[in-house]
């Protein structure tokens, strides 16, 4: 697990679920999930040669809820994450067409 620090000063997990190579997959949950439930479709993905990763928002799994509008906060956590990967643009061996882009 890597905590990711937010914006406002927060902190945000980021779960390697599986595979160590490849393209990056960064998985996103449902309100009420927590990250670990997308586990099996990661290791789907770490079959075909992708690193599969994952965001614990705050409010979810581990790590309490805030007051606020929690949209808002998931968009801050999310680009804090990408941030920290260094992802800029279309994702160059990415097979989805149109191409990912942040």
């Amino acid at each position: 697990m890597v905590a990711v620090r937010t914006v406002d000063g927060a902190t945000v997990n980021l779960l390697h679920l599986a595979g160590n190579s490849g393209p990056l997959v960064l998985f996103l949950h449902a309100n009420g999930f927590h990250i670990k439930c997308y586990t099996p479709l990661a290791e789907h993905f770490a079959k075909h040669n992708y690193q599969c990763w994952g965001i614990e928002f705050r409010g979810q799994g581990s790590l309490p809820a805030p007051p606020g509008n929690l949209v808002d906060l998931y968009m801050s956590d999310l680009f804090a994450v990408v941030d920290s990967l260094s992802l800029r643009g279309p994702l160059p061996d990415c097979p989805l067409k149109p191409k990912l882009c942040l």
